[in-house]
């Protein structure tokens, strides 16, 4: 891997383009046939109710010429009928150009396919191994899976570095917190995606994980030069990346003007495109999040952000924002805010990215691999790889780890009841007390004194966590009880933080595919735990964000 300083050198003088031999050049017989409305529906992906299509879809897509959709957990019931719906979304098109439609399928935390038999882990446990083979293999596999139906674009990898302990936006969405480690995964992921002809899109451009506030519903500042940053998105450019994400975080030394990145001119324009090269199809996080619409406005969001040189605005939710949208980059268009030319490069870089997505639909060679990544049943194996391989003892006081001592009782505290099962299934003496996935202050009041009784009658606690609630319980047990406490995270390995002197904290990053398989045989001694740390534990400066 080349060197921080020497790669964020060559990013500015010297960093690949887009235009190589792996793009299909744009036609210019499409955009000369193509109405000012059809253009405009280019630029926008929606969202939509339901898992069929429903009379209001097919207007958007037949009167606004949306151009592409997004795919939620509310459109997902099985494989079969997301099939159904793509091909009924496909059927609704009118347009020369094939409608794009995208999810999110990163693995671990951020998944669409909650009713699969096999999920990936997230992106920090893969982190965590150290792997380019399994970023490659993961970002393959998942690909392949959303091909078979009819998926064209997956958001991922998440390319931002893991630096602030309290962000819960990023987390363990992140490979880690080194840009080299981080580029070479995330490098390794898009080409997986990308071998099986979906298109990747790097996030959250230019960095989203030196922050601790959620943008999701307040706008986030970074007040640090993000060189390092930087880096992981160079790599993506100089693999080809189809997509970067944009993010909703403002950097003021970036944009004197304090523009959030996915408005800025100055992130947009001058560093992406000029300065990084980069001509693949810039896309915005959705805009009905908190930290844009409720300072801008979405309309004038949406125009802003065309302006500003990103191809395609998100409106993932509201039927009255999308229709807002559509008006209001229609209205800029025609006022010439946004000029034609813009409109024509933005249109252009979509039509080549829809023209190769079509190809590899009709190869035949790439449909037959895809086959067989799907049907020769490594899928599962490759996601218990992943997870023996990063689960990482953070801590192990008086080698508490493994459970010795058939005849002591243990305790199992967790949302996730398939860790007492694994547990249960190597060890005689094990009781369970099931937490919520969100306890709201009652339940946790109930269950804390609960589980203060229970105490009483066992050796030792076993305290399975996903999130800051359930850090919670764990604060206050730590501080109530006197046996020891072992702590298995199935998310972030900052959790430790809050508790630091818990007897024991074990960290499998994720609670899909064998994570409670790889705990319960790391806490009874089958296996060892390999995998190193992928972050700091400690938080960055809290000069540097807001």
């Amino acid at each position: 891997m080349i060197g921080i300083m020497c790669l964020f050198s060559l990013m500015f003088f010297s960093a690949e383009t887009q235009n190589s031999a792996g793009l299909v050049p744009p036609n210019p017989e499409i955009q000369a046939d193509f109405t000012l409305e059809e253009k405009v529906g280019q630029l926008m992906m929606i969202g939509f109710e339901g898992t069929l299509p429903t009379e209001e879809l097919r207007d958007q897509i037949q009167k606004m010429h949306i151009g592409s959709t997004i795919l939620f957990p509310r459109n997902i019931e099985n494989p079969k009928q997301v099939l159904i719906l793509t091909k009924s979304i496909q059927a609704l098109n009118k347009s020369q150009l094939p409608i794009l439609i995208a999810t999110d399928e990163e693995g671990g935390r951020v998944i669409r396919f909650y009713n699969d038999d096999v999920t990936m882990p997230g992106q920090m446990a893969i982190g965590a191994t150290g792997s380019a083979k399994f970023a490659y293999e993961a970002g393959r596999s998942i690909a392949a899976r959303l091909s078979t139906l009819g998926i064209d674009v997956n958001f991922a990898p998440v390319l931002d570095l893991n630096i602030e302990s309290e962000n819960r936006v990023v987390g363990s969405r992140s490979f880690g917190a080194d840009p080299e480690i981080v580029s070479s995964l995330g490098s390794s992921y898009i080409r997986g995606v990308q071998s099986v002809g979906i298109s990747a899109a790097a996030k959250h451009f230019p960095g989203h994980g030196r922050t601790k506030l959620d943008s999701h519903n307040t706008l986030p500042k970074i007040y640090s030069s993000l060189e390092k940053d930087l880096i992981p998105f160079n790599e993506a450019i100089s693999q080809n990346v189809d997509m970067i994400m944009t993010a909703h975080v403002a950097y003021p030394k970036i944009d004197k003007n304090g523009m959030p990145a996915t408005i800025s001119p100055e992130i947009i324009s001058n560093i992406l495109r000029k300065k990084m090269k980069y001509d693949g199809v810039v896309i915005t996080d959705d805009l009905e999040m908190g930290a844009i619409e409720q300072t801008y406005g979405i309309g004038e969001t949406a125009v802003r952000a065309i302006v500003a040189g990103s191809d395609i605005v998100i409106i993932g939710w509201r039927k009255e924002k999308q229709r807002e949208v559509y008006d209001a980059l229609l209205g800029a268009t025609k006022s010439g805010r946004i000029s034609r030319q813009r409109l024509d490069e933005a249109v252009a870089r979509i039509a080549r990215l829809k023209a190769k997505r079509k190809a590899n639909i009709q190869n035949e060679e790439l449909k037959t691999e895809i086959n067989i990544i799907i049907n020769d049943g490594t899928q599962k194996k490759l996601a218990e790889s992943i997870t023996d391989e990063s689960a990482t003892l953070l801590k192990n006081d008086n080698d508490i780890i493994p459970l010795i001592g058939r005849e002591n009782n243990i305790l199992v505290v967790s949302p996730l009841y398939e860790l007492y099962r694994e547990i249960r299934k190597r060890y005689k003496n094990v009781y369970f007390v099931e937490v919520p996935l969100r306890p709201t202050n009652e339940e946790k009041k109930r269950l804390l004194k609960y589980i203060n009784e229970a105490s009483r009658k066992v050796d030792k606690i076993v305290v399975g966590i996903f999130n800051k609630h359930h850090a919670e319980i764990v604060t206050r047990l730590n501080k109530d009880i006197k046996i020891p406490i072992i702590v298995v995270s199935f998310d972030s390995p900052h959790y430790i933080s809050k508790f630091p002197d818990v007897d024991a904290f074990l960290c499998v990053y994720h609670y899909r595919t064998g994570a409670a398989q790889t705990a319960a045989r790391l806490l009874l001694g089958e296996i060892t735990t390999k995998g190193t740390l992928p972050i700091s534990l400690s938080a960055v400066s809290p000069k540097e964000v807001e």
